[in-house]
This record gives structure tokens, sequence and C-alpha cells, in this order.
């Protein structure tokens, strides 16, 4: 009808198990979050000039797929657009402006961010570029045959979903420089055992190690005065101190939920270092005393706590 495509929308094609290759018209300037999620058949995908914009997972489980060469106009990328392919290596247009590759792993164009490795790249052991400074948002998602990931001095940031269902994982050096661990960063990482958080570390986020099934010891620093929701939810059993406060789920000091213990009523609180986001969130406490110096006290710790009427916590957060 004489209307040129700008763009393919979300989920488009998500599911199609018999499409094996696909031509994208110029023209196209987007391509939706999932929109070839689970084509499992396809095999080859030209991205022509013109596309700027990739979203979520766009090619997530196209084990078929092999190569990718990102065109020159590609400006942005969602969450792993190209995780669980069997991609080895990228290529990218030399013209192109925000991204290059480094070694074996794609990046910005200043060498500042990983932004993917490769799921399909032939090695246990992974090291990341001296002068990164953040592993971006699913950077290595899905990469399952890594055990090994050496990160450099620089590196401050680990984004979302970073090292998420890397599940053979067993060592990651998190460096003296980090300052924030995000959202769900290393979580399913289930061949991670121990886990020792540097000083100078502010912030791990919500989920970030959930369903680490293998995990049985977490070193917090001092420096945390922010410990997320369901860090470690679905982890194992081992981690959990409940001895320190009887019916209290705690690691290393900061209290990350319970079990068997009564949510209604006065709680006090003698003995720990801080309160993990959302814990009693909803919960029937009626008065909270705090008293020993906390490090932090989450997000919505006693949110929707109808009963509660008096909080009492001058002798915490000491910071």
């Amino acid at each position: 009808d004489g209307h040129t495509v700008v763009a393919l929308g979300e989920s488009l094609f998500e599911g199609c198990t018999e499409i094996t290759g696909v031509s994208i018209p110029y023209g196209v300037r987007e391509i939706g979050d999932y929109a070839f999620y689970g084509c499992v058949s396809l095999q080859e995908v030209i991205l022509p000039y013109g596309v700027s914009a990739l979203g979520d997972l766009v090619f997530f489980n196209c084990f078929g797929l092999t190569e990718m060469t990102l065109p020159a106009t590609l400006e942005t990328m969602g969450l792993a657009p190209f995780g669980n392919t069997g991609i080895a290596k990228f290529k990218v247009d030399p013209q192109n402006q925000f991204y290059a590759v480094k070694g074996d792993l794609l990046c910005d164009k200043n060498g500042k961010v990983v932004v993917a490795c490769p799921n399909a790249l032939n090695a246990t052991v992974v090291t990341v570029p001296s002068g990164v400074e953040e592993i971006g948002k699913g950077a290595f998602y899905g990469c399952d045959g890594l055990s090994r990931v050496v990160l450099p001095a620089s590196v401050k940031t680990i984004g979302r979903w970073a090292f998420g269902y890397c599940e053979n994982l067993q060592t990651i050096g998190l460096v003296s420089g980090l300052k924030t661990i995000g959202d769900l960063a290393f979580a399913c990482c289930r061949g991670l055992s121990s886990v020792t958080i540097p000083s100078g570390v502010t912030k791990i986020g919500d989920e970030a190690f959930r369903d680490c099934l293998g995990l049985t010891s977490v070193s917090i620093p001092d420096s945390v005065v922010e410990v997320g929701a369901w860090v470690f939810d679905g982890c194992n059993a081992a981690l959990f101190d409940s001895k320190t406060i009887p019916d209290f789920l705690m690691v290393d000091g900061w209290i990350v939920g319970y079990e068997n213990w009564n949510p209604y009523g006065n709680l006090v609180l003698n003995k720990g270092r801080g309160i993990a986001a959302y814990v009693f969130n909803g919960t029937g406490v009626s008065k909270v005393t705090v008293n020993v110096p906390y490090k932090g006290i989450g997000k919505g710790a006693f949110a929707r706590c109808r009963d509660l009427f008096a909080v009492d916590v001058k002798s915490s957060l000491g910071y």
C-alpha cells in the first residue's frame, strides 16, 4: 500500500519455531522486545543499515543463529538481545559510533561498558579488558559455559542481570573499586559457593543472588548501607544464620527474612547490622525497637504494617 515498515513490533515472531531465515527490509529502525524470541530454527538474519535500536531479548533462544554483524546505525540495545544464541563472535561495522569488539566481548565504543559476551564463546575463563567500568545489563546472561570471570580494578558497577543464569560460574573476583551490585546481577548462578563483597560497595540490588543454590558463604562489608529485596531467595539453607536472632534469617548480620516467627506485636532487635528491603512488609508488627547501630534499613522494610504505631531507632543507623 506504499507505506514503509519502520519497526518490528514486540513479540512479532515469538515462538515461530519453523522460521529459518529473515530478511529485514531497509527502512526498519527499531526491532521490539522478544521480536524473534524462541525462533529456535532461525539461522540467518541480516540487520540492515538504518536499524538503530534493539529491544530486550530480541533473538533470545535462537539457538541456530551463529553470526551477527551490527550495522553502522545501531545506537541502543536492551537486555541480552542475543542471549542463548549460537553466536561465538560479534562483528560490528567499523563505521558504528557506539559499539566495538574488544577481545571476545562486545563493548561500547569507549571501552567503558561490556555490552555482551557471545553465548557460544569457546572459553571457560573470560578476562574483562582493563579500563572497563561497568558490566552492563545482561552482558553475560546465559553464558553457562563460563566457570570464571576476571574483572579489572576499574569496574565500578555490575548491572541488572549481568551474570544471570551463568549456571556453571564458580569464581568471580569482585574488585575493590566496585560500588554497586545491580538487581538480579548473579541470579541463578548455581555454581557459586562463596562470595566476598569488597569494601566500598554501598548497595546490593534486589534479588542479586536469587536462586544461587550452591551459595553457602557471603561476606558483606561495613560500607554496604542498602540491601535490596529477596536478595538471597532460593539460596542454600546453609547460607542463613537463624541462631543470632532466633526465627530470623540473617546473612552476615543482615536480616533478609524470617521463618517460624509470629509476625505480630513488638519487634525488638538487639543484634544484627541491618534489615534488607521489604522484610517485614505487610506484617502485624505494632512496635519496632532497634537497640544496636544498624548500617541500614531497606526500602519498604515496614511497608503496609497497618498496626505499627511506634518506631524507636534512636540508637540505630550509625552511618
